[in-house]
């Protein structure tokens, strides 16, 4: 029987191996030719006359399969004004149709060794019309620079080509199908297609032209491709520059062409050169010109210097002329000794991983959006990015150049689904998929390889190994012999020129960087920043200092990919996998940034800043006033720099300078006086605790507007006092309107009264109920000892340990509370035992609380844990609930920022004010947030300015805010936090280190708080905030006075 329909499906160009492209044209350089010199100096495409942007609202219509469209939908009678409006460039989930799906390596369809996509494949048709004045002399090429994942295109109803590759550039001549007049251009767009097999990226699958779409024109006669050689000299001080381009006659007759190359120095010319040949109809041909340059200026991260080149073609009589504006940067990147050099010297690269991403359109950002990161980057001490996992837009490369950066370039290849088959090789290995590596890879390095700021390329990353992946090395060697090639998986560097990892913890970076081989290693992918952390980044970069091979690496990653999302109560939240009903999902791990997806900075970032700084002070010599300045950068010296320092006790700032730095050349060192006589007499007059604090302040450019000056490191000495104290000094703390002290038994509490301080002790459960003074209430409520924190991120793994010792269910018990009197002074000791439920470990702890005639209260702890013990605890401290209205703090020690054990050296010692909201830092997913480390005291109060005075014998961590860490542990988005009226105040003897365990490395020993004896004495007094500072001093003589005459229990 003949069948009355029937249906093909399979083989459609999206889901086809042998199709890649249809009509594409050949991949270039992006460049816009110009008419004349002067607009094409201003390097603003739009003031070429040959350059149009598309962008804007296009008419629309989503599907939810390929095979359901609109018949004709391409012919320009075709009735769209049924449909909506899309704006373009954008992703169409973030306009309503369909969701974004958020996935990790699991792909949304099938894995089949034939590419497989299902049937209900999303797919969005897009239409607009264009007014043209057609010139006859003229090419028109229509260009996407990003369009996920696939797309046919019509011009006025004619079939005019495919592409594939999401995040690739990709042009058509369109000339044969356009009109004078109205045009219209339809567009296909396949959210999956066989490419998506190698675009299994850690990141939301979404779908759409994402990115900018052009139309350019040019003569018929015309330079198609150029390649530049911009090279230095084996001495650094001269250059040489080498440009081999394609032109082509696509007129209909023959023509004497002469090229011209003009090379210049702001208006100064270099080089002027040319070349005349002839060219028949359709016929093309090479030309190369070029020439060297003496006492060139030559390009680098740290001064990235860039000529202008005007690279043009002309007609006889100066007809049809051509003009390609070029930025040409003099750089070498060589390999030797088993290192990385540039231009010279061997760097390491202080580098990031970066998505292109807003918490509001997802992967469509504009130039000023990546101006804004690579400026925060700069501010950041970071030279280098990695453009995981996939080519950014042209324009990002141009700023790159010009900002200064070194860059990574990725290939947009990923198969981590692979791994789930347990055949990571699978692709890699596969002939089929050769043509499809070599398409992307070949594209990108074509594309973008006249950039000076890229130093390497990485042929992908995640998609195991093999055939293919060696013969995209080789691809890549004979387009671009001069940059070296990087991919992490290729274990035996055999097809990279340099040994990578991934997430290698310290212990391991370091036996790396002991061996000795003849290639470079760099740590792709480290430090993963999600949530609170990452610590141990000091010690990373300790290694790198140490083992020369090790030449530094990219932290994952620079951006939170998370989106924002309203709850019904209009309450705006950062959203995750999850969150739009896509399954599976990877959850919150895309929220692993160093900033939030808005570009708020991370505390991590603080600490990346530090570990990355490039001038320090050193060998600070009190007796002459002298400093030993270091330069730590590759290529510049500090001129122009400034160092800005200051001297200060907890009380007051003593001194302050500011130094214009000398001309240090690049890794040298040298001494200057930055004290005078006067200086060292006033600090030698000075009993209490110094602390001296230099910054240095660096010029930077965004290439627009004025300079500006940002700080780019700091350094910190504490001398020890050149004066011994006087008794006015350690005279205890007096208040003058205590005079007796009383304790009486009410019920369950102790009520201790000191004149107008009246304390309430719990006498049941052992701890501080209430503590008023005058008509304030300062603390409203107590809790017994603290070891849990709401987990963070990085206590992915420790925190299943911690759970199966039951950490986060310790109860305590009350052995005994004996309450006496001496001398005027109330001493309540109480005994207990922390123990968790089932669980065969428990914590002794020995409580004493004393209080004063004049008001002042002392908490002496000892704990001595046993049993079979975890292997480390979240924390050892305790809480309070303050009085509602004690909002307001001050301190001295770590700040601003929150800081921990692992991540605490980019927050400097110093004297800070604060409030308990902003103390709050809003992270994806709730949890630990807003300690301070080395605290010495803190005063916490209302807003008349009357609080508590909190200091330690010697140091302690606090936060204070207005979530516990039960409200946190049970919230999955911040919207779901419910604040308390009162603040919750946590005092604490230390912390478990942040670590990176996220996806990395726990904290490091070191940074690991151990379950062994511990003890420290507090201090408490009412009081006022201008008086907190000396009364600290005199509380924490107090308390070293007293640790002295007790004995060790």
């Amino acid at each position: 029987m003949n069948p009355l329909f029937k249906y093909s499906f399979e083989r459609q160009d999206w889901c086809n191996l042998d199709v890649l492209e249809r009509n594409r044209i050949p991949v270039r350089p992006f460049y816009c030719s110009y008419a004349d010199e002067k607009a094409a100096l201003s390097f603003d495409r739009n003031r070429s006359g040959r350059y149009k942007l598309l962008n804007g609202l296009w008419k629309f219509r989503y599907m939810e399969t390929p095979f359901a469209q609109d018949e004709s939908f391409e012919s320009p009678s075709f009735d769209d004004s049924g449909w909506e409006d899309m704006t373009v460039p954008s992703h169409w989930q973030m306009s309503g149709y369909g969701a974004p799906h958020y996935s990790d390596a699991v792909t949304p369809f099938p894995i089949q060794d034939v590419p497989c996509i299902q049937t209900d494949n999303p797919t969005g048709l897009y239409r607009r019309n264009l007014m043209i004045r057609k010139e006859d002399d003229m090419e028109y090429i229509l260009r996407f620079d990003g369009v996920e994942s696939s797309f046919h295109l019509w011009v006025n109803g004619h079939f005019t080509g495919y592409s594939q590759v999401s995040r690739l550039s990709a042009e058509f001549d369109v000339t044969p199908f356009l009109s004078d007049g109205e045009n219209t251009i339809a567009i296909k767009v396949y959210q999956f297609c066989d490419g998506s097999y190698l675009e299994d990226q850690d990141m939301w699958w979404l779908a759409g032209i994402f990115r900018d779409v052009s139309l350019m024109t040019r003569p018929l006669i015309h330079i198609s491709d150029y390649n530049i050689e911009s090279a230095l000299s084996e001495n650094g001080m001269d250059g040489e520059i080498t440009i081999d381009m394609k032109v082509e006659n696509h007129s209909l007759r023959p023509e004497e062409i002469t090229i011209n190359l003009i090379l210049k120095d702001e208006q100064k010319t270099l080089i002027s050169l040319y070349e005349t040949t002839n060219l028949k109809p359709g016929e093309s041909a090479r030309i190369t010109l070029g020439g060297k340059v003496n006492a060139i200026h030559s390009w680098n991260a740290e001064d990235p210097y860039l000529y202008s080149a005007l690279l043009s073609l002309e007609l006889p009589e100066g007809t049809n002329k051509e003009i390609c504006p070029l930025r040409v940067g003099f750089r070498r990147v060589d390999q030797k000794d088993g290192l990385i050099l540039v231009n010279g010297k061997a760097i390491r690269f202080r580098g990031v991983n970066r998505h292109d991403w807003n918490a509001k359109t997802g992967r469509t950002v504009t130039v000023d959006q990546m101006r804004e990161d690579l400026m925060q980057m700069k501010q950041n001490n970071i030279n280098a990015v990695r453009s995981a996992h996939y080519p950014n837009q042209p324009a990002f490369y141009d700023l790159c150049d010009q900002l200064g950066f070194y860059v990574m370039e990725e290939a947009d290849l990923e198969c981590n689904q692979t791994y789930y088959c347990e055949n990571p090789d699978k692709l890699s290995e596969d002939p089929r998929w050769r043509e499809s590596y070599l398409d992307r890879i070949g594209r990108m390095v074509l594309r973008d390889r006249n950039h000076p700021s890229i130093l390497f390329w990485s042929l992908g990353n995640e998609s195991g190994y093999g055939e293919n992946f060696k013969a995209a090395y080789n691809l890549v060697k004979s387009l671009d012999p001069t940059r070296p090639v990087h991919y992490e998986e290729d274990k035996d560097a055999c097809s990279a020129d340099m040994y990578s990892s991934m997430y290698t913890s310290h212990e391991k970076m370091a036996e790396i960087g002991a061996l000795k081989l003849d290639k470079p290693h760099i740590i792709c992918e480290y430090a993963h920043s999600m949530g609170n952390g990452p610590g141990g980044l000091m010690e990373y970069w300790d290694l790198f200092k140490k083992y020369p091979r090790l030449q530094g690496g990219f932290v994952w990653e620079w951006k939170d990919h998370s989106l924002i999302k309203t709850t019904d109560q209009g309450i705006p939240y950062y959203s995750y996998g999850g969150d739009y009903g896509d399954t599976p999902n990877s959850g919150a791990f895309c929220s692993d940034g160093l900033v939030q997806a808005d570009g708020k900075p991370t505390p991590g970032l603080t600490q990346l800043k530090k570990a990355l700084e490039q001038v320090r002070a050193e060998n600070l010599n009190m007796e002459d006033g002298t400093v030993r300045i270091v330069n730590d950068y590759d290529f510049i010296t500090l001129s122009g720099m400034t160092l800005r320092c200051h001297v200060r006790t907890a009380e007051k700032i003593l001194i302050t300078k500011e130094i214009s730095l000398p001309s240090i050349p690049p890794g040298e060192a040298e001494s200057i006086r930055l004290f005078s006589d006067q200086d060292r007499r006033e600090m030698d007059g000075c009993s209490d605790e110094l602390l001296i604090h230099m910054e240095f302040h660096r010029p930077l450019s965004a290439g627009e507007g004025p300079t500006e000056y940002w700080e780019t490191a700091f350094t910190q000495f504490s001398p020890p006092p050149r004066r011994v104290e006087n008794k006015e000094d350690t005279a205890p703390v007096h208040d003058k309107r205590a005079e007796k002290i009383s304790v009486r038994e009410v019920n369950d509490t102790l009520l201790i009264t000191a004149g107008t301080t009246v304390l309430e002790y719990d006498r049941i459960h052992g701890f501080i109920k209430t503590l008023r003074c005058e008509e304030d209430l300062l603390i409203s409520g107590g809790f017994p000892m603290d070891f849990w924190r709401a987990p963070i991120d990085n206590d992915k793994n420790t925190k299943l340990h911690w759970q199966k010792y039951q950490v986060n269910k310790i109860k305590p018990f009350t052995a005994s509370i004996t309450v006496s009197e001496e001398e005027g002074v109330i001493r309540i000791c109480a005994e207990k035992i922390y123990a968790p439920i089932v669980m065969e470990w428990s914590i002794a702890v020995v409580e004493i609380l004393t209080m004063n005639s004049r008001g002042v209260i002392t908490l002496e702890t000892r704990g001595r844990p046993s049993g079979r013990l975890p292997d480390s605890l979240p924390r050892i401290g305790m809480r309070f609930e303050m009085a509602e209205d004690m909002t307001n703090l001050q301190w001295y020690g770590r700040g601003p920022g929150e800081n921990y054990r692992d991540s605490l050296e980019g927050s400097p010692l110093g004297l800070y004010d604060s409030t308990t909201d902003e103390s709050y830092y809003p992270y994806v997913v709730p949890q630990e947030h807003g300690n301070h480390c080395d605290v010495r005291w803190l005063f916490i109060g209302n807003n008349e300015n009357r609080g508590l005075c909190i200091a330690a014998q010697d140091v302690l961590n606090f936060s204070a805010g207005h979530y516990s860490r039960e409200v946190l542990e049970k919230a999955a988005h911040t919207c779901d936090l419910v604040p308390s009226l009162r603040p919750i105040l946590t005092l604490d003897k230390s912390h478990h280190g942040l670590g990176s365990a996220s996806w990395g490395p726990d904290a490091l020993p070191q940074h690991t708080l151990k379950p062994e004896p511990f003890h420290y004495i507090w201090g408490l007094i009412p009081g006022r905030r201008e008086e907190a500072p000396h009364l600290a001093k005199r509380l924490r003589s107090q308390l070293q006075e007293t640790e002295k005459r007790i004995p060790n229990q």
